[in-house]
């Protein structure tokens, strides 16, 4: 799968999570050298979180980090879709 469809799939997921699901928090993770699928995350709107072990990977050393975590919330979800929609405006929920 092409970068750009796995980007607008991931979206069309996020959004219908928030929209129709009533999701509070999209949550995502890879392991830490699949750059690929980190941008696509990242142009998805999640953000980077942390890093995290996985149990049973033998790739990584024990202990060392071999997972990434990438989320969005709804309210920053909702922020940006504001503000991307012609004539929406910027709106901080509180």
């Amino acid at each position: 799968m092409c970068k750009r469809a796995a980007t607008e799939g991931s979206r069309a997921l996020i959004d219908k999570g928030f929209a129709e699901f009533g999701l509070q928090r999209v949550v995502a993770e890879t392991t830490i050298d699949n750059w690929a699928s980190r941008h696509v995350l990242e142009k998805s709107g999640l953000t980077f979180v942390g890093t995290f072990s996985c149990d049973g990977l033998e790739a990584f050393e024990e202990g060392e980090p071999d997972h990434v975590e990438y989320a969005l919330t709804r309210r920053d979800w909702e922020t940006r879709r504001a503000g991307s929609h012609p004539g929406g405006s910027l709106v901080t929920l509180l």
